[in-house]
């Protein structure tokens, strides 16, 4: 894929959550967080997608017993 296809995020968000199964919470918070600054970096990220990709990284942070993470 070129760097700035839109499907990248995708892949990274499929990745985060193989590994947030296989219980790798760390490599899910690697993953997620690479999909956050792929929308961080668009002229105009979808509010939804940033919502979506946010939870996700809130519900690693709980599943990791580190709750004042989960709720920033």
């Amino acid at each position: 894929l070129s760097p700035g296809d839109t499907l990248i995020p995708n892949c990274y968000q499929g990745l985060g959550f193989v590994a947030a199964a296989k219980g790798n919470l760390e490599q899910a918070l690697t993953w997620q967080t690479k999909v956050l600054d792929f929308y961080q970096l668009q002229q105009r990220p979808a509010d939804y997608c940033l919502g979506i990709v946010w939870n996700g990284i809130g519900n690693i942070q709980w599943r990791r017993q580190q709750y004042p993470l989960a709720l920033e």
